[in-house]
């Protein structure tokens, strides 16, 4: 039987690792929808190219990356007419070609996934966490090793999306805590391996051990989980 597997989290809390992981485990088809950026109208392929992938100058910056990927609530109504739609008819389309091929898993890998319409249907609901700090410096070392760095984008992207990633907080039937050892990757695999035996997600257990869900606690108190 087919299933639908929704990575969800914060940048830097290691959804793409998770869902790479995954993908190649279960021989899934893997969406990472951040791909389908380039498509929203506001967004051209060379604005694309200059701006998402974080290696501008500075003062070519224009409001697109906020709306993107380090928006305030402002951009909001914005982000959600023009570019929610838009993913989401992507998705849909990806959804019907993988009803129609032979692979047993479809993979969506977003950090706004939560809040499009196949999160509401997916099989599996992950929700990939950790605390902020430690995503903050996942996220500077990747800006760094691409050529960029801007200190304040992780604490404007944890605003800019904590609604999606509260929502998947509150509606995953899956967990995992990534404390950037090997810990997170036997509970990766773990995971995987329940997935590929058709285990309901009732049955994969949430890895959060005490002192984990203490940090979870107090990062969903302060508001920035």
């Amino acid at each position: 039987m087919k299933k639908v597997i929704a990575v969800a989290g914060h940048s830097g809390a290691g959804k793409t690792t998770c869902s790479g992981f995954l993908a190649e485990t279960l021989g899934a088809d893997h969406i990472h929808a951040d791909v389908y950026l380039k498509q929203t109208p506001f967004l051209c392929p060379e604005i694309y190219e200059k701006i998402y992938r974080q290696k501008p100058d500075l003062k070519d910056v224009t409001k697109t990356i906020d709306i993107i990927k380090s928006g305030s609530h402002e951009h909001e109504k914005e982000y959600i007419s023009l570019v929610l739609p838009t993913i989401n008819s992507l998705l849909q389309k990806d959804y019907q070609d993988f009803k129609k091929n032979d692979k047993s898993f479809l993979l969506l890998d977003w950090i706004d996934i939560a809040i499009t319409d196949l999160w509401k249907t997916a099989d599996y609901k992950v929700l990939v966490c950790s605390s902020r700090e430690n995503r903050h410096k996942a996220l500077d070392k990747r800006q760094r090793k691409n050529g960029y760095f801007d200190e304040s984008i992780g604490a404007r992207r944890d605003i800019a999306h904590r609604d999606a990633v509260r929502h998947a907080e509150n509606t995953s039937n899956v967990i995992l805590f990534n404390n950037y050892n090997e810990t997170f990757f036997e509970h990766i695999k773990t995971i995987s391996e329940g997935m590929f035996k058709g285990k309901s997600p009732a049955k994969l257990t949430q890895f959060l051990s005490g002192t984990e869900k203490k940090i979870i606690d107090e990062i969903h108190l302060d508001g920035s989980f």
